[in-house]
């Protein structure tokens, strides 16, 4: 499952606002294992190239 799924499917502006928090829960609760590399692409990802890849 991935977290736009989680999230509802939101748009690329809304999901890259909860993203960062969704990824401190994941790692706090062990949900889901995102490896650094990722999760800094994640960081780094702007709402439009959210909306492209969506």
């Amino acid at each position: 499952m991935s977290f736009w799924e989680v999230l509802d499917y939101p748009c690329g502006k809304r999901l890259k606002r909860f993203l960062e928090t969704i990824m401190a829960k994941v790692r706090q609760f062990k949900e889901m294992r995102v490896p650094r590399k990722i999760e800094a692409k994640l960081e780094r990802i702007s709402a439009p190239t959210i909306d492209r890849l969506l």
